[in-house]
């Protein structure tokens, strides 16, 4: 008998979560989700495949080996999300939500302010939300915009 090991969109997107924040409370964050939410997915997906995918270490959470062979399967699955995703917002014609700007404290200017001034007079339904400091945002997972 032959025991089918499944995994499905949610499982990757936690799974994925705790892999790049290390800890169940800093991925619940992530995904605005409470934490033991996240510790009861974690834990669902280990039992469903029959394999830990995290080793637990000083409130760390580090990927297994089989953690660590999924990981480039699951960014790429959630790159074709944000693509999806990207394609049913399209849709709509109306310039209209939330676009996060992220550079260094140094590179803000006067200029980049005016033209966000000018661009949101002329896109009332837009804001603007200006991300400052050292972090590397990645633009792909839409972490930032611009």
């Amino acid at each position: 008998m032959r025991i089918e090991k499944t995994i499905d969109w949610d499982d990757i997107r936690y799974l994925l979560a705790v892999a790049e924040h290390g800890s169940l409370s800093a991925a619940a964050k992530a995904l605005e989700v409470n934490h033991s939410t996240i510790f009861r997915r974690i834990q669902q997906s280990e039992k469903r495949l029959g394999a830990r995918l995290f080793d637990r270490i000083d409130n760390r959470y580090l990927l297994t080996e089989l953690g660590e062979k999924l990981l480039p399967h699951a960014r790429q699955m959630a790159a074709e999300m944000d693509a999806i995703s990207l394609k049913l917002g399209g849709e709509s014609q109306a310039l209209s939500g939330l676009i996060r700007l992220t550079t260094t404290p140094g590179v803000i200017s006067t200029l980049a302010i005016q033209l966000i001034r000018n661009f949101t007079k002329q896109h009332p339904d837009i804001r603007f939300e200006v991300l400052t400091g050292p972090e590397m945002l990645d633009l792909g997972r839409r972490e930032a915009d611009i």
